[in-house]
């Protein structure tokens, strides 16, 4: 197993950059990372994120990333293709390189959430062995719309 194949979150950027992408590029079973850099829209603050991501010649097609909720566990966040892109596996593939790393460094619980209406992705995570253990509902208004 190479040195990247167990590289994880913040440690996976860490060792990333110091390589300038020698270690940490091609992350497990040859898929392929960058670095997203965010700004925080409060704190001002950039986060960095190590995503997978597939490419069709010079275009990126897909992403797909894992975060550590707060109770520990690991969250198969985001995962996204493009619509010209869909229904050929690319997300399976992405998510199934997930579901190995998981696996080989001894991730016990795994989730996911799915919106909503995007019923190709909930369809995946099903044949993947995902189970439903909860359904919420995010309701927002700003306080103008509210009739108080």
């Amino acid at each position: 197993m190479s040195e990247a194949a167990s590289l994880y979150g913040q440690e996976h950027v860490q060792r990333y950059r110091e390589t300038n992408g020698a270690v940490g590029h091609i992350w497990r079973n040859g898929a392929k990372v960058l670095l997203l850099t965010t700004m925080g829209r409060k704190t001002g603050k950039p986060t960095t994120t190590p995503l997978i991501y597939e490419q069709a010649g010079d275009d990126v097609v897909a992403l797909s990333g894992m975060c550590r909720a707060p109770d520990g566990a690991v969250e198969d966040g985001l995962t996204v293709v493009r619509r010209d892109w869909r229904r050929r596996g690319v997300a399976e593939a992405l998510k199934r390189a997930k579901l190995a790393w998981a696996t080989a460094n001894g991730v016990d619980r795994i989730t996911t959430w799915t919106q909503r209406g995007n019923d190709g992705m909930r369809a995946l995570n099903e044949r993947l062995g995902y189970e439903y253990r909860s359904v919420s509902i995010t309701v927002r208004a700003s306080l103008e719309q509210l009739r108080l």
